[in-house]
């Protein structure tokens, strides 16, 4: 159980690294077609991928963070999902405002999924 959690917990923070690559860089726009959109729409693309994917990324990195210290302190009791790992962030200092944060980035996520789904390249 403690490898398969620990390499779990790996996974999720070495994929959340590239998700915020992709954020940071906007390379998750290459496969949408940007051309046939207005000029406000790639704006609102780009913005809410940027915010969406990042904030994607820190629950990612969070779930990961607690799946290895689940594998390294062997207590599997203590594995949580993306459900426990905010309920962790609520209860540490400003935890509400990082969770609303991560909410408000979640929510950019959802409107970038909307423009992604009716938009990328097929």
């Amino acid at each position: 159980m403690a490898l398969s959690s620990g390499a779990a917990g790996a996974i999720l923070i070495a994929t959340s690294l590239y998700q915020l690559r992709d954020a940071v860089s906007g390379a998750f726009a290459g496969e949408i077609e940007m051309g046939s959109m207005g000029r406000a729409k790639r704006r609102l693309l780009m913005a809410s991928g940027r915010v969406g994917l990042a904030a994607r990324a820190i629950v990612f990195a969070l779930v990961g963070y607690f799946l290895l210290r689940t594998a390294i302190d062997y207590e599997p009791s203590r594995a949580v999902g993306v459900d426990g790992a905010l309920a962790h962030l609520h209860h540490e200092p400003l935890g509400q405002w990082l969770l609303g944060l991560v909410a408000a980035g979640l929510l950019a996520f959802a409107v970038y999924s909307v423009l992604e789904g009716a938009y990328r390249r097929l």
